[in-house]
């Protein structure tokens, strides 16, 4: 770790600040979901559940842990939570872009039961890939954060790393671009009315940003895990880099509640809450204005 805790301290501010931008969206996706009825579907879930991964994920970036050491506790929980949050919230994304592929594709009428047993899958899978550092005492604090830890002295900390969190990042990502190339051509190649294909193309180019989201945001810290298994010096650019790749990370939860969450069905019903206030207002103001003229002037 080649950044002093100042520097630690100002990419946890950062982080926080993005983090609690995203945590902001995720709860407002939530309370969206608890709120409407309507919107408790099959497809709201699966957007419901990468909120709330985001949301846990969000929380473990705002532990402060710039000051603390391997063995304290809250750089021991924030390991654990980032370490089952991220992974489950990039394998969510692949699940989703399954829904999607056995709905469109395969033309599946309900994907409830698929939901379902991939909410509980995901989990085992987080559990394990969280539970192996902690059994090897591999979680402690790295340049920016907690997570698994890295030493000069031996690599495996480094192969944990790649093994339980960015071979299934990139598989994942791998994954979701076949998906949705499958989902693309299909809606492409769909004889439906003129309205309905145009609709179809609006949703070919909001599938383009769904993978986009996992590249941008954790393809960095990707590449910065890359640099660390050559012999470069890392000192020069530690900081800087940390701090990208932190922002970014903090800005995940946002991006998923932006390009996931704001269905149509969720914008009509914003439309709806705003005219709704607006007309309230409006109506208080008459009514006020009649009480005006209606009191009694004094001669």
């Amino acid at each position: 770790m080649t950044v002093n805790e100042n520097q630690r301290k100002l990419i946890y501010i950062a982080n926080a600040t993005t983090s609690s931008l995203s945590l902001s969206g995720c709860c407002f996706i939530l309370l969206m979901f608890i709120t409407f009825k309507d919107l408790r579907n099959s497809g709201f879930k699966l957007i419901l559940i990468l909120g709330i991964f985001d949301i846990l994920n969000c929380i473990s970036f705002m532990i402060p842990t710039y000051h603390t050491s391997n063995g304290n506790l809250d750089c021991q929980f924030q390991a654990i939570l980032l370490n089952f949050s991220s992974f489950c919230g990039v394998l969510w994304t692949t699940i989703i872009a399954l829904c999607l592929k056995k709905a469109i594709v395969e033309s599946q009428s309900s994907i409830k039961g698929l939901i379902n047993k991939s909410l509980i899958i995901t989990i085992l899978l987080g559990l394990i890939c969280t539970i192996i550092p902690w059994v090897l005492d591999g979680y402690g604090t790295t340049a920016g954060w907690c997570w698994i830890k890295l030493s000069k002295s031996t690599n495996k900390w480094l192969v944990l790393r790649i093994c339980l969190f960015f071979i299934p990042l990139i598989l994942s990502i791998t994954v979701n671009f076949y998906f949705y190339a499958k989902v693309k051509k299909t809606l492409y190649f769909m004889k439906v009315s003129d309205e309905q294909k145009e609709i179809n193309m609006k949703l070919c180019k909001k599938l383009n940003l769904y993978p986009f989201i996992l590249v941008l945001c954790y393809l960095p810290y990707a590449i910065k895990q890359g640099l660390e298994l050559t012999s470069l010096n890392q000192e020069k650019y530690e900081f800087q880099f940390t701090m990208a790749v932190g922002i970014l990370r903090g800005c995940h939860g946002l991006l998923n509640c932006l390009i996931y969450g704001f269905t149509g069905k969720v914008r009509e019903k914003i439309r709806h809450i705003l005219e709704n206030f607006r007309i309230l207002k409006k109506q208080q103001k008459l009514l006020e204005n009649t009480r005006k003229n209606s009191s009694p002037t004094i001669q």
